[in-house]
Formats: C-alpha cells, structure tokens, sequence
C-alpha cells in the first residue's frame, strides 16, 4: 500500500513542471499557480475526510475511493491542453488525493501489532517508490530529451491510483 501510495505521486510531483512548462508550453507564473492548486487543495480535503473516514466509511473504503477519483481526474488530466481545465483538474485531483497520505497512514497503523517497532520499515517502502518512480521516469523513459514522452507521467500516475484503488 505504501509503495503504491506514493509511487502515484512520485511520478507527477517531481515532473509537472517539465510536463508544464516544455509539453504545455504554459507560461512560468501558469505553472506556479497549477501547482499551488494542489496546496489549496490540501488545506481543506484532509480536513473533510478525516470527518468521514471511520465515521461513515471505513478508512480502507475511503482510501479506495479517493484513489479512484485520483487515478480517473489524472487521466482526464492527461487530455488537457488549455490552461484553465488544467488548472481546475489538477486542483480536483488534490482534493481526491491529499487525503491519501493520512488515509494510508491510518490504514497501516490500525493493521500492525507493534506500530513502533513496524512503521518505520512499512513507511520506507513509500520513499522508495518515491525515489524509484521520479529516477525511472526521469533517467530511463525521458533519456534522449524527448518532450513527447512527458504525458505517460500523468498516466503512470493514474494507474498506480487505480490498482491501489
């Protein structure tokens, strides 16, 4: 779950803005302000779904869900060329997917018998997934500096969301 988790991420978060800036051809203070869109985001759906989880869903179900509207918005994000819809997509997407980290978190932790002793070495296989998908991605699919091998990002992300969904 943890590797899946933040593999999603680990191939969009560290790109975007080459996937901005030179498929997109969106201007830097454009790209600025996409990636601010999932900060915003970020203020306001952990807060709601930590409302939710466990008091009408489950946390699995709601992790699932959440996922699942994160790996569909990536796709229809991956569509995008206008500035605007990208803008508006990508903070839906932040609203799907930032409760993720916590909703992973609470997953893990309610399933181990020793947390203290446990979490660490559950949680290391996000970092590494982290590490891996921006490497891979970067050093071995982009190698030759083609630009029109940018949007597998946006899907490489969305089918990570999806099997973890």
């Amino acid at each position: 779950m943890m590797f899946m988790e933040y593999l999603a991420s680990g191939f969009v978060v560290p790109m975007l803005s080459l996937y901005l800036r030179k498929f997109l051809c969106f201007e830097p203070y454009q790209v600025g302000q996409v990636l601010a869109a999932v900060a915003v985001a970020a203020l306001f759906a952990p807060l709601a779904a930590s409302r939710v989880a466990d008091r009408y869903v489950s946390s699995e179900h709601l992790l699932a869900v959440c996922h699942a509207v994160a790996g569909v918005t990536m796709v229809v994000l991956a569509l995008q060329r206008s500035y605007l819809a990208f803008l508006v997509i990508y903070f839906i997407y932040g609203l799907a997917f930032t409760p993720t980290y916590g909703l992973t978190n609470t997953v893990a932790l309610h399933h181990m018998t020793d947390a203290k002793r446990d979490f660490g070495g559950v949680r290391m296989w996000g970092t590494a997934s982290w590490v891996l998908a921006a490497w891979a991605f970067s050093f071995l699919w982009l190698r030759g500096g083609t630009e029109a091998r940018l949007p597998h990002l946006l899907y490489a992300s969305a089918l990570a969301s999806l099997l973890l969904a």
